[in-house]
Protein backbone atom coordinates (compact mmCIF):
# COMPACT_ATOMS: atom_id res chain seq x y z
CA UNK A 1 0.00 0.00 0.00
CA UNK A 2 2.67 2.51 0.87
CA UNK A 3 4.39 1.89 -2.59
CA UNK A 4 1.93 2.47 -4.30
CA UNK A 5 0.69 5.53 -2.37
CA UNK A 6 4.54 6.68 -3.22
CA UNK A 7 4.47 5.81 -6.92
CA UNK A 8 0.96 7.41 -6.94
CA UNK A 9 2.86 11.00 -5.43
CA UNK A 10 5.77 10.43 -7.68
CA UNK A 11 3.55 10.91 -10.42
CA UNK A 12 1.53 13.52 -9.71
CA UNK A 13 4.58 15.52 -9.11
CA UNK A 14 6.69 14.60 -11.64
CA UNK A 15 4.64 14.25 -15.15
CA UNK A 16 3.81 17.83 -16.75
CA UNK A 17 2.02 18.42 -19.93
CA UNK A 18 3.44 20.47 -22.47
CA UNK A 19 2.34 20.77 -26.12
CA UNK A 20 -1.45 21.18 -26.32
CA UNK A 21 -3.40 19.23 -29.42
CA UNK A 22 -6.57 19.05 -28.32
CA UNK A 23 -8.44 20.64 -25.15
CA UNK A 24 -9.57 16.91 -23.93
CA UNK A 25 -7.94 14.08 -22.11
CA UNK A 26 -4.29 14.06 -22.62
CA UNK A 27 -1.94 15.53 -24.64
CA UNK A 28 0.25 12.95 -26.86
CA UNK A 29 3.27 14.68 -24.95
CA UNK A 30 1.38 13.30 -21.76
CA UNK A 31 1.07 10.30 -22.93
CA UNK A 32 4.67 9.70 -24.43
CA UNK A 33 5.95 10.54 -21.42
CA UNK A 34 3.54 8.66 -19.07
CA UNK A 35 3.69 5.47 -21.18
CA UNK A 36 7.87 5.50 -21.50
CA UNK A 37 8.56 2.25 -19.66
CA UNK A 38 12.29 2.96 -18.84
CA UNK A 39 10.39 6.08 -16.48
CA UNK A 40 8.26 3.84 -15.16
CA UNK A 41 10.24 1.61 -14.80
CA UNK A 42 12.56 4.37 -12.55
CA UNK A 43 9.28 5.80 -10.40
CA UNK A 44 9.02 1.96 -9.54
CA UNK A 45 12.54 1.62 -8.00
CA UNK A 46 12.36 5.24 -6.45
CA UNK A 47 9.42 4.30 -5.06
CA UNK A 48 10.97 0.61 -3.65
CA UNK A 49 14.00 2.88 -2.29
CA UNK A 50 11.50 5.07 -0.33
CA UNK A 51 9.88 2.37 0.85
CA UNK A 52 12.92 0.41 2.47
CA UNK A 53 15.19 3.37 3.37
CA UNK A 54 14.89 2.82 6.90
CA UNK A 55 15.14 -0.90 6.69
CA UNK A 56 18.19 -0.90 4.99
CA UNK A 57 20.05 1.92 7.22
CA UNK A 58 18.87 -0.18 10.36
CA UNK A 59 20.53 -3.23 8.79
CA UNK A 60 23.82 -1.77 8.04
CA UNK A 61 23.64 0.21 11.21
CA UNK A 62 23.56 -3.85 12.57
CA UNK A 63 25.81 -5.26 10.44
CA UNK A 64 29.04 -7.01 11.92
CA UNK A 65 32.27 -5.20 12.60
CA UNK A 66 35.45 -7.15 11.55
CA UNK A 67 38.00 -8.11 14.89
CA UNK A 68 40.75 -8.95 13.20
CA UNK A 69 42.97 -6.08 13.65
CA UNK A 70 42.85 -2.92 13.70
CA UNK A 71 43.02 -2.72 10.01
CA UNK A 72 40.16 -4.60 9.42
CA UNK A 73 38.23 -2.77 12.20
CA UNK A 74 38.76 0.55 10.37
CA UNK A 75 37.67 -0.73 7.11
CA UNK A 76 34.49 -2.74 8.29
CA UNK A 77 33.74 0.98 9.96
CA UNK A 78 33.85 2.93 6.71
CA UNK A 79 32.13 0.13 5.05
CA UNK A 80 29.40 0.79 7.38
CA UNK A 81 29.34 4.49 7.03
CA UNK A 82 29.73 4.41 3.40
CA UNK A 83 26.96 1.56 2.94
CA UNK A 84 24.36 3.69 5.27
CA UNK A 85 25.25 6.71 3.18
CA UNK A 86 24.35 5.01 0.18
CA UNK A 87 21.26 3.93 1.10
CA UNK A 88 20.29 8.14 0.78
CA UNK A 89 22.92 8.40 -2.66
CA UNK A 90 20.85 5.59 -4.06
CA UNK A 91 17.41 7.51 -3.88
CA UNK A 92 19.05 11.24 -4.69
CA UNK A 93 20.35 9.36 -7.88
CA UNK A 94 16.81 7.47 -8.70
CA UNK A 95 15.07 10.63 -8.36
CA UNK A 96 17.97 12.24 -10.39
CA UNK A 97 17.30 9.77 -13.11
CA UNK A 98 13.45 10.66 -13.15
CA UNK A 99 14.09 14.09 -13.54
CA UNK A 100 16.44 13.61 -16.43
CA UNK A 101 14.00 11.41 -17.79
CA UNK A 102 11.11 13.23 -18.16
CA UNK A 103 13.35 16.43 -19.14
CA UNK A 104 15.32 14.02 -21.92
CA UNK A 105 11.63 12.69 -22.93
CA UNK A 106 9.78 16.48 -23.76
CA UNK A 107 12.92 17.64 -25.52
CA UNK A 108 12.61 14.39 -27.90
CA UNK A 109 9.28 15.19 -28.23
CA UNK A 110 9.63 18.52 -29.32
CA UNK A 111 12.33 17.81 -31.47
CA UNK A 112 10.19 14.90 -32.77
CA UNK A 113 6.84 16.94 -33.29
CA UNK A 114 9.15 20.20 -35.52
CA UNK A 115 10.74 17.59 -37.12
CA UNK A 116 7.11 15.99 -38.31
CA UNK A 117 5.67 19.22 -38.97
CA UNK A 118 8.94 20.33 -41.07
CA UNK A 119 8.58 16.87 -42.92
CA UNK A 120 4.81 17.81 -43.68
CA UNK A 121 5.48 21.00 -44.72
CA UNK A 122 8.32 20.08 -47.00
CA UNK A 123 5.77 17.59 -48.47
CA UNK A 124 3.06 19.88 -49.13
CA UNK A 125 5.30 22.51 -51.16
CA UNK A 126 6.41 19.57 -53.25
CA UNK A 127 3.06 18.62 -53.96
CA UNK A 128 2.41 21.80 -54.93
CA UNK A 129 5.40 22.55 -57.02
CA UNK A 130 4.45 18.92 -59.33
CA UNK A 131 0.80 20.55 -59.92
CA UNK A 132 2.41 23.67 -61.02
CA UNK A 133 4.92 22.00 -63.26
CA UNK A 134 2.33 19.17 -64.44
CA UNK A 135 0.35 22.49 -65.41
CA UNK A 136 3.20 24.32 -67.65
CA UNK A 137 3.99 21.01 -69.41
CA UNK A 138 0.43 20.66 -70.04
CA UNK A 139 0.31 24.84 -71.35
CA UNK A 140 3.73 24.10 -73.21
CA UNK A 141 1.90 20.96 -75.11
CA UNK A 142 -0.26 23.34 -76.11
CA UNK A 143 1.89 26.04 -77.33
CA UNK A 144 4.30 23.58 -78.77
CA UNK A 145 0.83 22.17 -80.70
CA UNK A 146 0.87 26.22 -81.93
CA UNK A 147 4.25 26.84 -83.29
CA UNK A 148 4.85 29.09 -79.84
CA UNK A 149 7.55 26.67 -78.12
CA UNK A 150 10.36 24.14 -79.83
CA UNK A 151 10.15 20.71 -78.56
CA UNK A 152 13.93 20.99 -76.80
CA UNK A 153 11.71 23.82 -74.55
CA UNK A 154 8.79 20.96 -74.40
CA UNK A 155 11.25 18.60 -73.44
CA UNK A 156 13.00 20.63 -70.80
CA UNK A 157 8.99 21.18 -69.37
CA UNK A 158 8.50 17.44 -69.85
CA UNK A 159 11.57 16.50 -67.12
CA UNK A 160 10.41 19.19 -65.22
CA UNK A 161 7.14 17.75 -64.46
CA UNK A 162 8.14 14.35 -64.11
CA UNK A 163 11.07 15.48 -61.74
CA UNK A 164 9.01 17.56 -59.54
CA UNK A 165 6.55 14.89 -59.19
CA UNK A 166 9.01 12.37 -58.57
CA UNK A 167 10.19 14.69 -55.87
CA UNK A 168 6.89 14.78 -54.70
CA UNK A 169 6.79 11.29 -53.86
CA UNK A 170 9.83 11.02 -52.26
CA UNK A 171 8.85 13.75 -50.16
CA UNK A 172 5.21 11.78 -49.31
CA UNK A 173 7.03 8.95 -48.51
CA UNK A 174 9.78 10.52 -46.30
CA UNK A 175 6.35 12.03 -44.37
CA UNK A 176 4.60 8.99 -44.00
CA UNK A 177 8.09 7.20 -42.14
CA UNK A 178 8.34 10.64 -39.75
CA UNK A 179 4.72 10.18 -38.75
CA UNK A 180 4.95 6.36 -38.08
CA UNK A 181 8.25 6.95 -36.31
CA UNK A 182 6.18 9.90 -34.32
CA UNK A 183 3.04 7.71 -34.03
CA UNK A 184 4.78 4.78 -32.74
CA UNK A 185 6.35 7.11 -30.08
CA UNK A 186 3.00 8.31 -28.79
CA UNK A 187 0.49 5.44 -29.65
CA UNK A 188 -1.60 6.99 -32.28
CA UNK A 189 -2.79 5.21 -36.09
CA UNK A 190 -1.48 7.01 -39.05
CA UNK A 191 -3.22 9.87 -40.14
CA UNK A 192 -2.70 13.05 -42.28
CA UNK A 193 -5.27 15.37 -40.05
CA UNK A 194 -4.98 14.01 -36.66
CA UNK A 195 -2.39 16.47 -35.78
CA UNK A 196 -3.22 20.21 -35.25
CA UNK A 197 0.51 21.83 -34.68
CA UNK A 198 0.08 24.56 -31.59
CA UNK A 199 3.54 25.88 -31.94
CA UNK A 200 2.78 28.84 -30.53
CA UNK A 201 4.89 29.86 -27.26
CA UNK A 202 5.84 33.30 -25.04
CA UNK A 203 9.76 33.14 -25.44
CA UNK A 204 11.20 31.11 -22.73
CA UNK A 205 13.81 33.85 -20.38
CA UNK A 206 17.33 32.74 -19.95
CA UNK A 207 19.20 33.42 -16.86
CA UNK A 208 23.01 34.51 -16.79
CA UNK A 209 25.67 32.20 -17.92
CA UNK A 210 27.01 32.10 -14.10
CA UNK A 211 23.93 30.76 -12.87
CA UNK A 212 24.10 28.18 -15.49
CA UNK A 213 27.36 27.02 -14.87
CA UNK A 214 26.82 26.63 -10.88
CA UNK A 215 23.81 24.79 -11.07
CA UNK A 216 25.45 22.40 -13.43
CA UNK A 217 28.11 22.17 -11.04
CA UNK A 218 25.78 21.52 -8.01
CA UNK A 219 23.52 19.42 -9.47
CA UNK A 220 24.36 17.92 -12.75
CA UNK A 221 24.15 14.01 -11.90
CA UNK A 222 27.78 13.43 -13.90
CA UNK A 223 29.25 15.79 -11.10
CA UNK A 224 27.19 14.35 -7.96
CA UNK A 225 27.96 10.54 -8.84
CA UNK A 226 31.88 11.49 -9.17
CA UNK A 227 31.57 13.52 -5.91
CA UNK A 228 29.64 10.88 -4.08
CA UNK A 229 32.33 8.72 -4.81
CA UNK A 230 35.17 10.85 -3.70
CA UNK A 231 33.24 10.99 -0.81
CA UNK A 232 33.44 7.69 -0.38
CA UNK A 233 37.54 7.55 -0.69
CA UNK A 234 37.60 10.22 2.03
CA UNK A 235 35.62 7.48 4.74
CA UNK A 236 38.18 5.23 4.02
CA UNK A 237 40.63 7.82 4.58
CA UNK A 238 39.08 9.31 7.92
CA UNK A 239 39.35 5.56 9.55
CA UNK A 240 42.49 4.81 8.07
CA UNK A 241 43.79 7.37 9.37
CA UNK A 242 42.79 7.32 12.98
CA UNK A 243 44.48 3.49 13.77
CA UNK A 244 48.16 3.05 13.74
CA UNK A 245 48.83 0.07 10.95
CA UNK A 246 52.49 -1.74 10.80
CA UNK A 247 54.46 -0.21 7.52
CA UNK A 248 55.69 -3.68 7.71
CA UNK A 249 52.44 -5.88 6.22
CA UNK A 250 53.10 -5.60 2.33
CA UNK A 251 49.24 -5.75 1.67
CA UNK A 252 48.49 -3.25 3.86
CA UNK A 253 50.88 -0.49 2.77
CA UNK A 254 49.74 -1.51 -1.05
CA UNK A 255 46.05 -0.91 0.03
CA UNK A 256 46.99 2.70 1.78
CA UNK A 257 48.81 3.16 -1.38
CA UNK A 258 46.06 2.19 -3.83
CA UNK A 259 43.62 4.43 -1.85
CA UNK A 260 45.91 7.53 -1.89
CA UNK A 261 45.83 7.08 -6.09
CA UNK A 262 42.49 5.86 -6.67
CA UNK A 263 41.53 8.98 -4.33
CA UNK A 264 43.63 11.90 -6.60
CA UNK A 265 42.37 10.26 -9.72
CA UNK A 266 38.70 10.74 -8.30
CA UNK A 267 39.48 14.28 -7.44
CA UNK A 268 41.10 14.93 -11.19
CA UNK A 269 38.14 13.05 -12.92
CA UNK A 270 36.05 15.58 -10.88
CA UNK A 271 37.78 18.55 -11.95
CA UNK A 272 37.54 17.09 -15.47
CA UNK A 273 34.34 16.53 -15.44
CA UNK A 274 34.02 19.98 -14.24
CA UNK A 275 35.63 21.55 -16.44
CA UNK A 276 34.20 19.54 -19.96
CA UNK A 277 30.88 20.72 -18.39
CA UNK A 278 31.31 24.45 -18.24
CA UNK A 279 32.80 24.13 -21.67
CA UNK A 280 29.73 22.34 -23.09
CA UNK A 281 27.30 24.74 -21.24
CA UNK A 282 29.36 27.82 -21.99
CA UNK A 283 29.10 26.75 -26.19
CA UNK A 284 25.55 26.21 -25.68
CA UNK A 285 24.78 29.34 -24.26
CA UNK A 286 26.34 31.31 -26.56
CA UNK A 287 24.54 29.25 -29.07
CA UNK A 288 21.35 30.35 -27.68
CA UNK A 289 22.48 34.01 -27.56
CA UNK A 290 23.08 33.52 -31.68
CA UNK A 291 19.09 32.04 -31.88
CA UNK A 292 18.03 35.34 -29.57
CA UNK A 293 19.64 37.53 -31.77
CA UNK A 294 17.55 35.65 -34.94
CA UNK A 295 14.37 36.09 -33.47
CA UNK A 296 14.98 39.55 -32.82
CA UNK A 297 15.93 39.74 -36.90
CA UNK A 298 12.57 37.85 -37.36
CA UNK A 299 10.51 40.60 -35.64
CA UNK A 300 12.37 43.72 -37.08
CA UNK A 301 11.70 41.78 -40.49
CA UNK A 302 8.03 41.12 -40.03
CA UNK A 303 7.62 45.31 -39.57
CA UNK A 304 9.32 45.57 -42.32
CA UNK A 305 6.76 43.35 -44.16
CA UNK A 306 3.67 44.70 -42.24
CA UNK A 307 4.64 48.43 -42.99
CA UNK A 308 5.21 46.74 -47.03
CA UNK A 309 1.50 45.22 -46.91
CA UNK A 310 -0.05 48.49 -45.48
CA UNK A 311 1.93 50.99 -48.43
CA UNK A 312 0.29 47.91 -50.69
CA UNK A 313 -2.75 48.03 -49.44
CA UNK A 314 -2.77 51.90 -49.72
CA UNK A 315 -1.63 51.23 -53.21
CA UNK A 316 -4.56 48.44 -53.88
CA UNK A 317 -7.30 50.79 -53.05
CA UNK A 318 -6.61 53.55 -55.30
CA UNK A 319 -5.80 50.83 -58.17
CA UNK A 320 -2.07 51.36 -58.53
CA UNK A 321 -1.50 47.74 -57.73
CA UNK A 322 -3.26 44.16 -59.23
CA UNK A 323 -4.88 41.95 -56.30
CA UNK A 324 -2.06 39.12 -56.79
CA UNK A 325 0.71 41.64 -55.77
CA UNK A 326 -1.64 42.54 -52.70
CA UNK A 327 -2.42 38.97 -52.01
CA UNK A 328 1.79 37.92 -52.43
CA UNK A 329 2.70 40.89 -49.96
CA UNK A 330 0.16 39.72 -47.54
CA UNK A 331 1.63 35.90 -47.96
CA UNK A 332 4.74 36.97 -47.37
CA UNK A 333 4.04 38.40 -44.33
CA UNK A 334 1.87 35.65 -43.35
CA UNK A 335 4.93 33.23 -43.74
CA UNK A 336 7.28 35.46 -42.13
CA UNK A 337 5.12 35.46 -38.95
CA UNK A 338 4.69 31.77 -38.94
CA UNK A 339 8.46 31.67 -39.62
CA UNK A 340 8.55 33.34 -36.28
CA UNK A 341 6.64 31.25 -34.62
CA UNK A 342 8.34 28.00 -35.35
CA UNK A 343 11.98 29.84 -34.70
CA UNK A 344 10.58 30.58 -30.94
CA UNK A 345 9.33 27.36 -30.66
CA UNK A 346 13.15 25.72 -31.35
CA UNK A 347 14.53 28.41 -29.64
CA UNK A 348 12.91 27.11 -26.64
CA UNK A 349 13.35 23.73 -27.20
CA UNK A 350 16.95 24.79 -27.08
CA UNK A 351 17.13 26.14 -23.62
CA UNK A 352 15.24 23.41 -22.16
CA UNK A 353 18.25 21.19 -23.60
CA UNK A 354 20.37 23.68 -21.48
CA UNK A 355 18.67 23.24 -18.65
CA UNK A 356 18.79 19.38 -19.43
CA UNK A 357 22.30 20.10 -19.42
CA UNK A 358 22.36 21.91 -15.87
CA UNK A 359 19.85 19.72 -13.97
CA UNK A 360 17.44 22.54 -13.67
CA UNK A 361 14.20 22.14 -14.04
CA UNK A 362 11.88 25.09 -13.30
CA UNK A 363 8.47 24.91 -12.90
CA UNK A 364 6.27 24.69 -16.15
CA UNK A 365 4.97 28.37 -16.70
CA UNK A 366 7.70 30.63 -14.71
CA UNK A 367 10.30 32.69 -16.16
CA UNK A 368 8.92 33.54 -19.64
CA UNK A 369 9.06 36.55 -21.12
CA UNK A 370 6.64 37.83 -24.04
Amino acid sequence: MKKTLAIIIILAISLFPAIAFSQEGDSPEEIYIGSDAQLAQFIEEYAELLETRVENIEKYKDMHLSRGGSYYYAKSLATKEKSILQVDYNIENKLDAIKTRETWLSIDFRTSFINLYSAEESMNDAIITAYESKAEYASGQKKNGLGFISNGDLLNLEYNAMASENNALSKERKFESTLRAFNYKVGYPLSYDDYVYAFEEEILKTLELEFYISHALDNAPTVKIATQNLNKYYIDQKYFNRFSFSTGLTYITEALRELEINTRLQELNIEKTKKNLIDSITDEYKALVIERKKINLTKLNIEVLQNEYKINSSLYNRGFIDKEELSESAERLSQAEQDLIITIYKYNTQVKSLEYKCAYYPEEGNGNEK
